[in-house]
């Protein structure tokens, strides 16, 4: 038993299109770098709440992209910012960076103030469901304590997607 193989014939260029294949490649070489990449982003990770991560977005523009920026998280609390990105969103977990920015210091003290207001917010709800319901001397049976926390968790949680939703529809409207 033999086994023969047959070599393809190779495609010769002619001397024209040889430089036109050059010419071509030096006017691509030749050209600007396009000021938009586009880069998928696979990064960013957090472990039980710690990690990177992206958190808000602000500054919508009409073409669809927003500004949000990377975080190390600790316990899913923000601990320190490292980047900002332009970025085009696909749901809310994946996203194309068009554009790397510098640090957005506004968003930056609005995560810092909405961290600390959410802080607040549960150590007073802690303490007012404590008093009612889980001191010496109860106010209120422990279910009745229970809905009033969980009725408490609402309004921070909500707060973010509600500021988003006017910031998007004020920029359609521009």
């Amino acid at each position: 038993m033999s086994l023969s193989f047959r070599r393809k014939k190779s495609s010769v260029f002619s001397k024209e299109k040889l430089t036109e294949i050059e010419n071509d490649l030096s006017n691509s070489l030749n050209q600007p770098p396009k000021k938009e990449r586009r880069l998928l982003v696979t990064k960013f990770y957090r472990f039980n709440g710690t990690g990177t991560t992206v958190i808000g977005r602000r500054d919508f523009s009409p073409d669809g992209t927003h500004t949000t920026t990377a975080w190390f998280t600790f316990l899913l609390i923000p601990v320190m910012s490292i980047q900002s990105y332009r970025v085009t969103s696909f749901g809310s977990t994946s996203f194309t960076i068009q554009e790397i920015l510098p640090l957005n210091i506004k968003q930056v003290a609005y995560t810092y103030l909405y961290t600390a207001f959410c802080l607040a917010w549960l150590y007073g709800l802690f303490s007012l469901c404590y008093y009612l319901g889980l001191s010496a001397r109860p106010i209120l049976p422990a279910w009745m304590t229970v809905l009033i926390f969980i009725a408490g968790i609402i309004p921070p949680a909500l707060l973010p997607y509600m500021l988003r939703r006017f910031a998007e529809n004020k920029c359609r409207e521009n």
